[in-house]
């Protein structure tokens, strides 16, 4: 199943290696699932840190490293999408146009699918 890894999450996940959201990256990296991160979201994880976290950008380096090694990165479309007029923040529409086109799901998905796993089964 293909997933798409969004930016809170590899944000979230970044920072706060122990929390739900490194869990959910770390269910999503796994088999049966196929990730995918857009060059839009890394350069998107770049500014955030650079902006609000400049004193962790080694630490931001290690982990696009692994991230690198563990996912898709694939090229945000330009071309347009149906219902594209349907996104209510112009700055979503990467993901909105990788979702649609790749027919993956949303981290927030892979949240509640790493969630649902019982404690003794997380990692």
């Amino acid at each position: 199943m293909r997933v798409f890894i969004d930016t809170n999450v590899l944000l979230s996940a970044a920072l706060f290696p122990d929390g739900a959201a490194a869990r959910a990256y770390y269910k999503a990296v796994t088999v049966p699932y196929d990730p995918l991160v857009s060059d839009y979201v890394i350069e998107e994880l770049k500014c955030v840190f650079l902006r609000k976290f400049p004193q962790s950008l080694q630490a931001l380096d290690a982990f696009i490293s692994l991230l690198r090694a563990s996912v898709q990165i694939v090229q945000t479309p330009t071309d347009p999408v149906d219902d594209e007029n349907k996104i209510r923040d112009i700055k979503d529409r990467p993901f909105f146009v990788q979702r649609s086109q790749r027919g993956q799901i949303s981290s927030s998905q892979v949240i509640r699918i790493c969630l649902s796993i019982p404690l003794r089964d997380r990692k």
